[in-house]
């Protein structure tokens, strides 16, 4: 949803989101191309 609907979002912090996997990041990278920050940290679904 937010990639779909923030598409001039800068940064964006997900740290410690557990829910939070491969498909959601790479949907903000799509549809985010404004995007320079983003919190990952404490995301264990991200490989």
């Amino acid at each position: 949803a937010i990639a779909n609907n923030c598409n001039q979002l800068q940064s964006l912090n997900l740290g410690w989101c557990e829910e939070v996997g491969d498909v959601g990041v790479t949907s903000l990278a799509r549809g985010c191309p404004d995007l320079r920050a983003l919190d990952l940290c404490g995301c264990v679904l991200i490989t």
